[in-house]
């Protein structure tokens, strides 16, 4: 019997998943909490099925990665700060109503808050 790696992904230590299955695949992983959405994608040089079968990546086939052994890509973003800033964008949209040069408004506010 050959060794293997488990992978696990989720949000927390209490609800971690195997995503084995999806290492060195196209496919990813959603991830979904109160702070946290988005997707991990995993890829392993040197990773095998089950039965030893290679499961190879194009992701290590460029020459500019031929020492790269893994790589783990995270995507996403955090709602609560998404919510936030559509609330700081739509009392913006409110001011420059009361403002008389609704641009600079907007512009000189977001170049604040907003980097």
């Amino acid at each position: 019997m050959s060794h293997r790696l488990r992978i696990l992904a989720g949000t927390s230590l209490e609800n971690l998943v195997p995503i084995t299955e999806l290492v060195n695949t196209p496919r990813t992983f959603e991830l979904s909490s109160d702070v946290f959405k988005g997707e991990v994608v995993v890829c392993i040089k040197g990773m095998t099925e089950e039965d030893g079968t290679p499961r190879n990546s194009e992701y290590f086939e460029r020459e500019d990665r031929s020492g790269i052994t893994w790589s783990i890509q995270i995507q996403g973003k955090n709602p609560l700060l998404v919510s936030y800033d559509k609330r700081i964008a739509d009392e913006m949209i409110e001011l420059s109503y009361l403002s008389s040069d609704c641009s600079a408004t907007k512009s000189s506010t977001f170049g604040r808050i907003l980097p």
